[in-house]
């Protein structure tokens, strides 16, 4: 696993591009260069998840296992900035009446693809010889249990999603309804942690409303950041240094230190990509079907560990189950398309 780790680092490494002298690419947030960062991330999450399926890692695997604990839930992170902060773009730009659409533009698309899949992945368990019951099945279809898929994530956005739908209903400015999207995520996470659910669940739930605050506040942001170098490099350094010394601590701190440690890493980010972009169709490409691999990335895995061969060839196996996640994520969309077209409907 590190050696795939370091080979995937080496190729974003040569796709990242450099403004000349001492210019910012003031782009940093738009579709086109934001789609190569969750490129990034989403081959960073399959390559997570498919490290649990080794049951017997090498000295040398370990490495890269500790690196994976140790970040943990950040390969995840910036798509929640990134929902956020778009959501709330598309707010400001077209007001109410793209908030009344949310639950038919979004919570509805998102949802029936997802629905779909959990159907899929019920046929492999059938097949497999495990059933579950009705109550399981739909938990699985709404993210709160899954059926060997991939559900946290699903379960999060869409509540996410739902909250911004009523916070900006509410009849107040957009920092007010901000501030509520906000409180209702905390009541939300207060609630899972009540409800006993695995702590990744609502552990990187807070990016979302902190993706909506830096486009509320990202015009001062900017402009202060980018007069000087002076301002750009301390900043860079300083909030590096916060993130990888609460790496250490953070979970002997408290939610509010965890809050402080994943934020930092956003900004990290950001700040990295406002100097660095990425111009490489391979990124871009996983970039724009992060749902897809997202959903069927454990699918193939299932298989091959069934079959035995991931433990006899783990290296092959992850180019075999990358390539058919890439595969069954393309194939998913157009069924999805067909099966709509024929049916005179529209979910998205």
């Amino acid at each position: 696993m590190t050696v795939l780790f370091l080979l995937f680092i080496l190729f974003v490494i040569g796709s990242a591009r450099f403004p000349a002298g001492e210019r910012f690419h003031r782009d940093y947030m738009s579709r086109q260069k934001t789609l190569q960062v969750k490129g990034i991330f989403v081959v960073l999450v399959f390559l997570s998840h498919y490290a649990g399926y080794i049951k017997h890692p090498t000295a040398w695997d370990r490495l890269y296992l500790q690196f994976n604990r140790s970040f943990g839930q950040m390969i995840v992170a910036m798509f929640l900035f990134y929902s956020g902060y778009g959501v709330m773009e598309s707010i400001q730009s077209r007001g109410k009446g793209y908030v009344r659409f949310l639950p038919r533009k979004r919570i509805l698309p998102v949802w029936f693809r997802f629905a779909g899949a959990v159907l899929i992945y019920l046929a492999l368990a059938a097949f497999y010889g495990k059933f579950y019951s009705p109550l399981r099945i739909f938990q699985a279809l709404i993210g709160w249990e899954s059926v060997g898929n991939s559900c946290w994530y699903i379960f999060t956005i869409l509540m996410l999603y739902l909250l911004t739908f009523f916070a900006f209903l509410l009849p107040f400015g957009r920092r007010e309804q901000a501030l509520a999207l906000t409180l209702m995520t905390i009541a939300m996470a207060a609630a899972e942690v009540l409800a006993g659910r695995p702590t990744y669940f609502y552990s990187t739930c807070l990016l979302y409303p902190f993706g909506a605050w830096f486009s509320l506040l990202r015009d001062p942001a900017e402009a202060w950041i980018m007069k000087k170098q002076s301002h750009y490099f301390p900043l860079l350094c300083g909030t590096w240094t916060v993130f990888l010394i609460l790496t250490w601590i953070r979970r002997q701190r408290g939610p509010a230190v965890y809050f402080i440690w994943e934020t930092a890493f956003v900004i990290g980010v950001v700040l990295l990509t406002m100097k660095i972009s990425f111009r490489n169709v391979v990124l871009e490409w996983f970039g724009r079907n992060v749902f897809g691999i997202y959903i069927f990335q454990r699918f193939p895995m299932i298989i091959l560990l069934h079959k035995g061969v991931i433990a006899a060839h783990p290296y092959g196996s992850f180019f075999i189950a990358l390539t058919a996640a890439c595969a069954m994520a393309v194939i998913y969309e157009k069924g999805i398309e067909n099966f709509c077209k024929k049916r005179g409907c529209r979910i998205s």
